[in-house]
């Protein structure tokens, strides 16, 4: 008998962590940007390949530094690459990309794609090539602190690399100061006669090769989220419905008409803008989308505040959508109760624009159950395009308590025995308790702050708290966070 695949480690991320992901976002798209103006490397990849390799090895000499590849580190690689590496397919990869050599042997490698940022910069006076090790500096720190043990050898092993970088970069400007005619691949070589890189990335998914995601990867993501069983469910049988449609059409087989656009009904911090963003990727894993992003918004994204301005402003956020999913939250706002409401012309126009893209666009509407469900049957043309509803349910008890406990340990902080017991006993008191348009995950987030704001308020008057104080969470710091956001609770 098979043993199932352990869930995946929830992982939740700061606004600063995630901030360095989106730059390491935009220096891997600004690679994909220089790769197709026709930029190469003294290597025999191709610029993404490089890039690829050389995060691979990286990232796996940090890991592995300390004897050990932890799950949470594992987890926040597979974040960074928009990956789903189990830990057995990561070290099969790492082994690859090491050819032959142990990872020691790597930690001096300069790899090669990194002169062709130093040329670019050079050429368009920017800072990529800087920006690339501070942002892998960072990186690499979250990666560590991931587990909760700031292992030495993996401090050292990134220092050691990063120091190797930087001192080539260095050497390289001076060469390039000193000489025209400098040992570094002269820009002639390595850049096209002409380049086209101002403007706005646009990067389609599954461009970046380490960033690839199979159908069951995503799937995988879906099932280690925290509670949504019904959802998933509904995920996962839409995912099959679309598989055996592409399987059909590969054998010249008729397929019968299905609608992608989808109804989300539920409450706040449901998930509901989560899992819209796997369905970009589903949609786009089965051919269904050409692109793969997700634009959301609200009324205020789509209307104006005078007639036929509406129209417009629907259309360019439309024109921003194609290729991958309209997220509408609060869509319910757009049927006012006046047939003069603006919000009825975003309502006509995005229909308009369904039809018309109805091969390239699929629009999600958001919001409460009941306001969804009105506000479909308020037009003929929402209720001939929205047809799947797919409800996302409140949290119970003990999936907010595990949704509040992740959200301490990922930033290091540790609960006291009589803090987790309150937290356990808390949340299936407030969910018991949940009001109509009860928060979820959204109110664990509240809580969560408000109580760090307690904790500071009662280490503040320590003369000098240790790193045990610090990490620690009080029961009163937890009672108080609780009392904060919820009253009279």
């Amino acid at each position: 008998m098979s043993t199932p695949n352990p869930r995946p480690p929830v992982l939740v991320l700061s606004s600063e962590e995630r901030e360095v992901l989106n730059r390491f976002d935009d220096i891997a798209a600004t690679i994909l940007v220089l790769q197709r103006e026709g930029f190469s490397s003294r290597s025999n990849e191709s610029l993404m390949d490089n890039f690829t390799r050389h995060t691979t090895l990286l990232f796996g000499g940090i890991m592995s530094a300390n004897q050990r590849i932890d799950p949470m580190e594992l987890a926040f690689f597979n974040h960074m690459v928009r990956g789903h590496f189990s830990l057995p397919q990561f070290e099969a990869q790492l082994r690859r990309y090491q050819r032959g050599k142990n990872l020691e042997d790597w930690v001096d490698w300069v790899p090669e794609y990194l002169d062709t940022l130093v040329a670019f910069d050079r050429l368009r006076d920017t800072g990529t090539a800087d920006s690339l090790l501070q942002t892998l500096q960072a990186l690499g720190e979250v990666c560590i602190r991931m587990d909760g043990d700031e292992h030495p050898r993996q401090k050292a092993f990134m220092a050691r690399h990063l120091q190797s970088l930087q001192k080539h970069l260095t050497r390289v400007r001076q060469q390039q100061h000193r000489s025209q005619e400098a040992t570094a691949p002269p820009l002639e070589r390595m850049a096209p006669r002409q380049i086209h890189t101002t403007g706005p990335v646009q990067i389609n998914a599954g461009e970046l090769p380490f960033c690839a995601r199979t159908l069951e990867g995503i799937l995988t993501d879906i099932d280690g989220l925290i509670g949504l069983a019904p959802v998933k469910e509904e995920v996962r049988n839409l995912s099959n419905m679309l598989r055996i449609s592409a399987l059909r059409r590969q054998q010249d087989l008729p397929v019968p008409p299905l609608s992608h656009h989808l109804v989300f009904t539920g409450n706040p911090g449901t998930g509901k803008t989560t899992i819209a963003r796997r369905m970009a990727e589903i949609y786009t894993s089965l051919g269904v989308l050409s692109q793969g992003q997700l634009i959301e918004v609200d009324r205020s994204g789509l209307v104006a505040g005078y007639m036929g301005q509406t129209a417009l402003k629907t259309r360019e956020v439309i024109e921003q959508a194609l290729g991958g999913i309209l997220f509408v939250d609060e869509a319910y706002a757009l049927a006012g109760e006046s047939g003069q409401d603006f919000g009825r012309e975003a309502i006509e126009t995005l229909l308009k624009a369904m039809e018309d893209h109805r091969e390239n666009l699929v629009v999600i509407v958001a919001g409460y159950a009941d306001e969804m469900k009105h506000f479909i049957q308020t037009n003929p043309g929402l209720r001939s395009r929205f047809k799947r509803f797919i409800h996302f349910p409140d949290y119970q008890g003990q999936e907010l308590a595990l949704i509040l406990k992740h959200l301490f340990s990922q930033h290091h902080f540790v609960l006291s025995p009589e803090a987790e017991t309150f937290a356990q006993k808390a949340c299936e008191r407030l969910y018991q308790r949940r009001g109509e348009h009860f928060g979820n995950g959204r109110t664990m987030r509240n809580i969560f702050e408000q109580t760090l704001s307690f904790q500071a308020g009662r280490l503040v008057a320590l003369e000098a708290p240790d790193r045990e104080a610090l990490s620690q969470i009080d029961v009163r710091d937890l009672i108080a966070g609780f009392k904060a956001v919820l009253n009279g609770f």
